[in-house]
């Protein structure tokens, strides 16, 4: 099964339907595709600029159920824009 953004679906802890795969890349893709930049999506999550890069880059990578949260933010951003 495919996921929102193309990539393989899995249930995470929550129940909440998340890809599986690199973190960071994930992350790139589902911002891209809802149009925000790294600054744009900090400003959303309230975390700065250089967190994002890092995520991404997969020199951090948040806990699963903050992955689950950031993802969900941008798919309501994502929604939003929509409108």
């Amino acid at each position: 099964m495919r996921g929102p953004y193309g990539m393989k679906a899995a249930r995470g802890p929550s129940g909440v339907q998340t890809m599986r795969g690199p973190f960071g890349g994930r992350l790139r893709v589902a911002r891209k595709k809802a149009k925000l930049t790294q600054v744009n999506l900090a400003k959303i999550l309230g975390c700065s600029p250089p967190r994002i890069s890092e995520w991404e880059r997969a020199v951090r990578t948040p806990k699963p159920l903050t992955q689950e949260a950031i993802f969900l933010k941008i798919k309501k951003v994502k929604r939003t824009k929509k409108r």
